[in-house]
Formats: C-alpha cells, sequence, structure tokens
C-alpha cells in the first residue's frame, strides 16, 4: 500500500498558522476581498445593477478555490523536496482547519459589504471545505513520483471546468452549461456564495459532495498502485 505519510511534515495547530503557505492564504483572501470590492476592475457585467449587493463573499470564495487547487499543490511539493517527513494527513487537514479558521475576518467583512447572513457564510465555507478534499488528497499522492498527472487534474478543476462553462454559454445547450457551472469549482462557489439564500448548505448538494466523493476515490485508486508508492518513499 502506498503510504506517502512518511514523507510529509507533522504539524501542530498553532504551527500551521504561522507558516509561509499561511501568508501566502491570507494574501489570497485580502485579494479576493478587494476584487469583491472592485469588480468592475476585475470583470465586466452587462446587469447594470451587479455592484448591488458587492460580490465580496463570492469573489472571497472564489479566492480560497484557486488558492487550494492552485497553490496548495506547490506547497505540499515545495515540502516533500525537503526531505523526510511523517504524519501528511493529520498536518494537512490540520493546515486547512486552520486556513478556514484565519479566513473568519474576512468572512464577516465580507457578508457584511455583501449584505450576506450567517447561513451565506456558511454555505460558502462548506463548499470551499468540500473543494478542498481534493486538494489535499491530491497532496497526498504527489510524491508517487509522477506528480504531474495531479497536477492537471487540479488544474482542470480550477481552470478548465470554469472554461468549458462559458465555451458551453456560447455553443452548447443551456442544460450542458448549467451542469458544467454546478461541476466547476469557480462559478459554484460563485453562485453558492449569494446573498440571503435559502439555505445553510449548498444547493443542489451533489455538487459539493462529488469533490470530497471524487477526492476519496482518487485516494483509493492510490493504494491499488503499491509499487509506485514504494519507489516515492525508495526515492
Amino acid at each position: 500500500m502506498a503510504n506517502f505519510d512518511d514523507r510529509q511534515p507533522s504539524v501542530s495547530l498553532p504551527a500551521a498558522a504561522w507558516r509561509p503557505a499561511g501568508a501566502v492564504y491570507l494574501a489570497f483572501c485580502l485579494a479576493g476581498l478587494a476584487a469583491g470590492l472592485w469588480p468592475e476592475a476585475v470583470f465586466l457585467s452587462r446587469d447594470p445593477a451587479a455592484g448591488a449587493p458587492l460580490p465580496t463573499l463570492k469573489t472571497l470564495a472564489a479566492s480560497q478555490i484557486a488558492f487550494g487547487l492552485l497553490v496548495w499543490p506547490l506547497v505540499v511539493l515545495a515540502r516533500a523536496q525537503r526531505g523526510p517527513r511523517r504524519r501528511y494527513w493529520g498536518g494537512a487537514v490540520a493546515e486547512m482547519i486552520i486556513y478556514l479558521v484565519l479566513a473568519g475576518p474576512f468572512y464577516v467583512a465580507a457578508a457584511y459589504l455583501a449584505d450576506a447572513v450567517a447561513t451565506d457564510v456558511v454555505r460558502s465555507a462548506i463548499y470551499v471545505a468540500c473543494v478542498w478534499t481534493l486538494a489535499v488528497a491530491a497532496g497526498a499522492q504527489l510524491g508517487s513520483g509522477k506528480p504531474g498527472r495531479v497536477v492537471v487534474v487540479l488544474v482542470l478543476a480550477a481552470l478548465g471546468l470554469p472554461a468549458a462553462h462559458y465555451v458551453a454559454l456560447e455553443f452548447i445547450t443551456p442544460e450542458s452549461a448549467r451542469l458544467l457551472g454546478r461541476l466547476s469549482p469557480a462559478t459554484f462557489a460563485w453562485s453558492a456564495s449569494a446573498s440571503r439564500g435559502p439555505s445553510w448548505y449548498p444547493q443542489p448538494l451533489w455538487a459539493a459532495i462529488v469533490w470530497p466523493a471524487a477526492a476519496a476515490a482518487g485516494v483509493f485508486l492510490f493504494m491499488l498502485l503499491p509499487g509506485r508508492g514504494r519507489r516515492a518513499q525508495a526515492g
């Protein structure tokens, strides 16, 4: 069985908060909040009322998704190159929990500016955590000796699915565009973080559950490849 735990660091909760990756994460949160404050500087909208309320909660969720899928893998790769480590899973899960806690003040500010309520914040955070399970599971496989495949999956989820959604809006059926929009972490984070939503959890719920399911499936498949796991550890 592949055991990447021996190549990753054991980290306490306070240590996770003070790592350099934590500073990068906070910078992403700040950038996301700023993008919501001045949305016209980031994207153009045909809706004249798009600025009321401000999309700060939406842009904050999108920035967290971008960090998890695009930056976290680079962090894991950098740490894996430093030598043998232990207990990846405990440290990675603890670090992601710390990141969600650190985002608390940003959520409060974003919700206030977006005229959102507590249920909107909970719904947004739940979806972010669901997508992050894919990033954590991918991190456990980045020491396999062939991390390119894992990185490709993350890039496709972060950038490929949103691009496919917008292509479908222009050239394919609305039903296809709607499906791709729900499968795309960036676009569904935007809709799931809308102000005054009807539920405290993302709807449809399957659009959130699909990411923990994909993460579990990826870990299971990697465990079926014991040869690669041993080669990764030997390297």
